[in-house]
């Protein structure tokens, strides 16, 4: 009696988070599918190790779009090194992400900071 009690309870608050993200508002579900794009992008251009350049802190804007196919075009790359910005730009060019429909086309931003800890 208590594992149906258990399995109906879950079943029950699986539910309840169902309906919760059908009927969330478009707002924050793109925002959501924003930040999911951001953080593949950001898997791409990660594993940059500032220190073999002799850099200690290095910031850079990224200003790219995403076509339907998933390649990125980067519109523009705001930093102070060269070394940096054409690896990260090269790196976004090489590979492909997942996107929506609705963040075809969309200019998007990120900042990334390489510090060296």
């Amino acid at each position: 009696m208590k594992n149906i009690k258990t399995i109906l309870a879950f079943l029950i608050a699986l539910g309840s988070i169902s309906i919760a993200y059908a009927t969330e508002g478009d707002g924050k579900k793109t925002q959501r599918q924003q930040e999911k794009l951001h953080a593949e992008v950001y898997d791409h251009i990660d594993d940059l190790d500032i220190a073999d350049f002799r850099l200690t802190d290095e910031v850079v804007d990224i200003y790219f779009t995403v076509n339907e196919n998933g390649d990125v075009k980067v519109n523009n790359i705001e930093g102070d090194n060269y070394i940096v910005k054409t690896y990260v730009s090269k790196m976004l060019e090489e590979n492909k992400v997942n996107v929506v429909p609705e963040l075809q086309g969309v200019e998007h931003h990120i900042r990334i900071r390489y510090v060296v800890l």
